[in-house]
């Protein structure tokens, strides 16, 4: 018997809701659904009941979705995560994908892609609804060409600021899970971010990066 799992998903349209929740059910992969109208309500969720797949829009009231998955980062919760967005430009998906999550449906397509999706999800691959693969096509190849030139300063979480200097002063990924508690997967998780967010492949070029903007004196 395959396994299933318990899947919460999050929109404030309640109609959204019915018709997702049924597509969901139709791929049999649910044990139990659950529901939430924003961010608030979905951690309290997350907080009572064992959720293994979140399923969520971005733009919602009191705490929209980037803020909801930058929490569950925070706080090391590791939901496998799908984003739901009725916007394609590249200022909507860029703060998306910089949280490096691996499936983005267009909303009004997401009930016929589903399935696709989570099947992705489970195999840890990525997938994107066709409009959303253009614009991110289009954020890699103008981080390619900008390089250095006109570079926003890095944005960084609470937790990787917290871990930022570990990574400076050059310690292990096992040194630094002992000295926070958790474990190395998720400082690795952190380190290949931070790396991502300057644009940088060794200590020394991030080093240099970081003097650049600031983070260090």
């Amino acid at each position: 018997m395959k396994k299933k799992f318990n899947i919460l998903i999050v929109d404030d349209q309640n109609i959204f809701l019915d018709g997702l929740e049924s597509r969901v059910k139709k791929t049999r992969k649910a044990n139990k659904i659950f529901r939430a109208n924003n961010g608030y309500e979905a951690l309290d969720i997350i907080k009572n009941n064992n959720i293994d797949i979140l399923i969520s829009d971005i733009q919602m009231p009191k705490m929209d979705g980037i803020k909801l998955i930058m929490k569950l980062r925070e706080n090391e919760i590791p939901l496998k995560i799908i984003v739901l967005t009725g916007f394609h430009r590249v200022q909507d998906i860029k703060p998306i994908f910089r949280l490096d999550v691996k499936i983005i449906l267009d909303k009004e397509i997401a009930g016929s892609e589903i399935n696709k999706a989570i099947n992705a999800l489970l195999k840890d691959e990525r997938y994107y609804s066709s409009f959303i693969k253009q614009t991110i096509d289009i954020i890699l190849k103008g981080k390619r060409k900008s390089k250095n030139k006109n570079k926003a300063i890095p944005i960084l979480s609470r937790r990787e600021k917290e871990l930022f200097c570990y990574f400076l002063e050059g310690l292990s990924i096992k040194e630094i899970a002992e000295k926070n508690n958790t474990s190395s997967t998720t400082v690795e998780g952190h380190r290949v971010r931070i790396y991502e967010e300057f644009e940088v492949n060794s200590r020394s070029k991030l080093i240099i990066k970081a003097l650049k903007y600031g983070f260090i004196d």
